[in-house]
Parts: C-alpha cells; structure tokens; sequence
C-alpha cells in the first residue's frame, strides 16, 4: 500500500525523536514533516534537536529525515499530512492540537485534550472499544479529523494487567512508581540541567506534578465503559492510590503494584490470564505478546533490550493473601508509554476504517 504521509509534532522532543527515528522503518507510515517550536523553525532537524537517541536505545533516523527542515508550529498546515503524531508539551498543545483535528486525526501523547469531551484514551489492546469515541467527536465538533489521546505512560502498564484481570472484581489498587528521566522529557536527559543532576544528587525524586492524580483517574477512565448511544463514559468501579517518584534512569518505568481482588483467585491461573493475549488481531507495531514475564529478579535497565519498546513486562509475582496480587512492571516509557503507543493507536485506526 502507499504510505500515507505523516507529521511528527514535537519532533525535536525526546518522544519525538524516537518517533522520527521508528517511522523510518515503517512499512505504510513515513515522516512528510517535521514541526516544533519557532525557534527551531528553519533549521535542519539534526541542527534543531540535542540527540538522545543512545539514551533511548533508537536508531538514527536517515539522511532524508535529518536534512528536512524544521517547520515551526505556527505556520505548520495540518492538510498537507494524513496523520499527526504529537508529543507537544502540554500547553502548547492546548493550543494547536484541536485546530489540526479539524483537517486530520491527531494522535496526541500530550495531557491538553486527554479528558475532553468525547477524546478517547486509546490504550491499544485495552480499551480497543472506546474507539467508537471518534465518530461522535467528529459528528459533534464538525471535524474532517479527530483525535485520539494516550494514557499517561505510567498508566499503561496498569490498566494492561488489570484489564486481565477484572473478572476477578478489583476492589482497589495501589501504585508506587520509580520513573524514568524521559518522562520528564528534555530537561531530564539533557547533561548538564539542573533537573537532572537534582534527581541524581537525591536519588529518587519523591514528585512529580500532577502525576499521582493523572495515574489514578485515567486507569479508571481506561477500564470503564462508553456509552455510544448517549455519548457518555463511565468510571470503572474500583479505587485506586498512586505514590510516584523520579529516579536516575534513562529510559524504562518500574511500577510496584498491588490489586485486591473481591474474590479469591490461584496464581498460577491468573498468571497464565495475564500472561495469555486476547486481543485477536495483529498490528505491525504490536508485539503478538503485549505482556510478557521476567524470568527472575527485574532489572529495569534491561526491559527494553529483553522486551522490546512496545511490551510490558512484569515479574516478582506473588500472592500476598487470599484476594492480593502483587507484582513489578516495567515499560520503555517512549515506547509503549507514549510515541510508539500512538503509532498502534493509528494502525488501529487504519484497520478499523477511521481513517
């Protein structure tokens, strides 16, 4: 098939150079543009961005894409793509990103339109049926396009096993996370900025704005339901509390997670429900097993070398009691926590027909 033509939005981020450097060996995506801010605006992309392509274990994007020249957001006109990935910090976002799903679907990392009226949380293989969010934003808002949204990245390894698990009734969940530095995106991988070398200095960071209130509404948004007919959503019922932290790693989240069932549940039954795929369908980004076990001890530093950017992994399994379940996941937090998460999202879209 030909390959329709992409606008990578953000590009010169860390999320946005692994997007860049992905859809290069995309066999029906290819990269047309590439947008940022106005003071990248002119300029080659090599010239435009601080690499950080090692620290997030991409390969370089070719010469073709490393000589285009950067458009700046300003003037970027969103029918000249068929599709829009946006990594945009979240307050530019807030700006452009409606305007752009007024021509073309917009698939969108970013929190500005996360919870708008009718966007979904697409977390690919999780919540597939949300989807049916699309038609009735375009119908409400007279869009050409759309947008879709992804989860926050430490939400998606969460509502992943979770969603295996719910026939057992989830009664409440609890998170304590150690994220990784490209969740804070250019100032957490930058040498030499003082982000950085503050989480270096502590160790762990003990906040990150707005994170534990984001983990704890979005896994309940994810796993709950659309209404099509009255265009309405519905919280899954089940509580949950989040403690999220920064830590001096490059690339990989690492989530301690506890769930209580409301009934009683054997391990290794529930292990082979998580560990076993349901989905039914293939896409070229997604692995065939979404969610995958750690033989041993979790070393997060080698999730993405063991696994891959696209899977989650989890491991140190036990059952605590008769209704807990306890165990560790980790995920390539510019993998499957936000650019290549978007990426699934689309071709999903594409098999579905949206777009």
């Amino acid at each position: 098939m030909e390959k329709l033509k992409c606008a990578v939005v953000g590009a010169t981020g860390p999320a946005g150079q692994k997007l860049v450097a992905y859809l290069e060996r995309h066999p029906f995506l290819e990269v047309a543009r590439v947008v940022a801010s106005e003071s990248s605006a002119g300029k080659r992309l090599a010239d435009a961005i601080t690499p950080f392509f090692q620290k997030l274990d991409s390969n370089v994007p070719s010469t073709r894409v490393m000589d285009m020249v950067v458009q700046g957001i300003k003037n970027f006109d969103p029918k000249e793509c068929e599709i829009i990935f946006s990594t945009l910090d979240s307050d530019v976002a807030a700006k452009y990103e409606a305007r752009f799903a007024e021509d073309t679907p917009v698939f969108t990392a970013a929190s500005a339109n996360r919870y708008a009226s009718l966007v979904p949380i697409h977390n690919v293989t999780v919540n597939d049926e949300h989807m049916e969010m699309v038609g009735a934003q375009k119908a409400k808002f007279g869009r050409r396009g759309f947008i879709v949204s992804k989860s926050n990245c430490t939400t998606s390894p969460i509502v992943s096993v979770l969603k295996k698990v719910a026939h057992y009734g989830i009664r409440n969940v609890s998170v304590s996370t150690e994220q990784a530095l490209s969740g804070a995106g250019k100032k957490g991988l930058e040498e030499g900025n003082a982000y950085r070398s503050m989480v270096r200095k502590v160790g762990k960071y003990p906040y990150i704005e707005g994170e534990n209130e984001k983990v704890m509404s979005e896994s309940k948004q994810v796993l709950g339901s659309f209404d099509a007919i009255n265009t309405m959503r519905k919280d899954a019922d089940f509580e949950i509390s989040a403690f999220c932290t920064r830590v001096y790693r490059e690339n990989v989240h690492d989530e301690r997670i506890l769930v209580r069932m409301k009934n009683s549940f054997d391990l290794g039954e529930i292990l082979n429900a998580i560990l076993t795929p349901t989905h039914g369908y293939s896409l070229y980004t997604l692995p065939t097993n979404t969610i995958v076990l750690w033989n041993g001890k979790v070393v997060p530093e080698l999730h993405t070398k063991n696994f891959g950017p696209m899977a989650t992994a989890i491991g140190e399994i036990k059952k605590a009691d008769e209704n807990t379940l306890m165990f560790r996941a980790t995920t390539d937090n510019t993998g499957i926590g936000a650019g290549l998460g978007l990426v699934a999202s689309a071709e999903y879209a594409i098999a579905k027909g949206l777009i």
